[in-house]
């Protein structure tokens, strides 16, 4: 996920926390063109799967990015029900989003599962104090390394000088606290949710625009602390593990550092896996070795077109992979599309990974359907934590 634009037309807002221009979080597929994208899902495949009812499982999406939620909620919800898929897990991402994601799983029951959480990209808007100003939380947050520094370098004035542009348009940081205390609630409320999308990413960087995520903005060289945002993801997941909920995770550019992750959660909770349910790695950007060595029982790993198209080494990850711990999603950030391209990810993914197909030919309708039937059986464990 990368910088995106703003809301509405298939943009996106502001991260700042204005409500009326609240943020969205599917910025690396507007930085693509829109025949990029759609080379990714080919004709063929989207007339395919609107002549059928699918009972697919698309494992990571973002729908209330629509700009729909925004304007009338019940259009959001006739879109959903349209959607060819049998669940359809959708993400939250930041404050202004979760009761939208609430909303859609009540008006779509038994299709939307919802995912409540907060994103890396917005940890910065969270205080792991109950009470600071919001001047002491970011200038403590981004200018630590600066401080200890002395303001020699012209790395770290460049840091002070942008955080100074940008601080009368941050929101006010929320307690990590209130945080939890939302999410629980949710996550009561809902029975079958997910905590997602949580997780780290080490390459994110605050916009310089006052309005936010604009269309390709200028990037500033502010970046959250990874360790305040694995106390962040932490918080979180032990509310996971407590209410025995599985995970959907972001990782960019933190191979190592997710991996880390994963055996101190295993630390801190040993044989936490019937407890914790699961953790699905999205959109997987680990190597093929990393995730062929650090295999462990919890893990489950999803792949997308949208995303992971692009990565020149995505049939050696997908090789590299157990058949009974893949999933495959569509990140993507419309209720439109989103059965074609679950689809053609579990195509590819079937193509790749013979075992799925159970001995029929690549790139018979056969093999998809086997390939499909273990994906939902997998699925099914995933989201029970069976």
């Amino acid at each position: 996920m990368c910088a995106g634009g703003e809301r509405g037309g298939g943009q996106y807002a502001s991260t700042w926390g204005d409500e009326e221009e609240a943020p969205s979080v599917a910025h690396r597929q507007e930085r693509r063109s829109r025949r990029e994208v759609e080379e990714v899902v080919d004709v063929d495949v989207r007339r395919y799967v609107e002549q059928m009812e699918r009972e697919d499982e698309d494992a990571h999406c973002h729908p209330t990015d629509d700009p729909s939620p925004w304007r009338d909620s019940q259009e959001l919800s006739l879109k959903m029900r349209s959607v060819k898929l049998n669940k359809v897990c959708a993400m939250s991402t930041s404050v202004h989003d979760q009761h939208f994601v609430a909303q859609l799983a009540r008006s779509c029951p038994g299709k939307v599962v919802p995912a409540f959480g907060y994103h890396p990209w917005f940890a910065h808007q969270i205080s792991l104090c109950d009470s600071t100003t919001k001047e002491d939380h970011y200038r403590s947050l981004f200018l630590a390394q600066a401080d200890a520094d002395a303001g020699t370098s012209s790395r770290t004035l460049e840091a002070k000088n942008q955080l100074e542009d940008l601080l009368p348009h941050l929101p006010p940081p929320i307690a990590l606290s209130d945080i939890i205390q939302t999410l629980r609630r949710n996550l009561q409320e809902h029975p079958t949710a997910l905590v997602g999308e949580v997780g780290m990413d080490r390459i994110f960087r605050l916009p310089m625009s006052a309005h936010g995520y604009t269309r390709d903005p200028t990037l500033s060289c502010l970046s959250t602390p990874l360790s305040h945002q694995l106390s962040i993801l932490s918080a979180q997941v032990q509310v996971a593990i407590s209410l025995r909920r599985s995970v959907s995770l972001h990782s960019v550019k933190a191979g190592d550092a997710t991996l880390a992750w994963v055996r101190e959660m295993d630390r801190r909770w040993p044989g936490s896996g019937r407890r914790t349910k699961h953790v699905d790695l999205h959109s997987c950007s680990l190597s093929a070795e990393m995730i062929r060595t650090n295999a462990h029982p919890n893990i489950y790993i999803s792949f997308s077109l949208t995303i992971n198209a692009r990565q020149k080494s995505l049939a050696h990850q997908i090789r590299a992979c157990r058949a009974d711990r893949l999933l495959v999603e569509s990140d993507w950030h419309s209720a439109h599309g989103l059965s074609a391209r679950t689809w053609a990810a579990l195509r590819f993914v079937a193509d790749i990974k013979q075992e799925l197909r159970q001995g029929e030919e690549r790139g018979s309708e056969a093999g998809y359907e086997k390939a499909a039937y273990c994906l939902r059986s997998n699925w099914n464990r995933f989201i029970r934590g069976e």
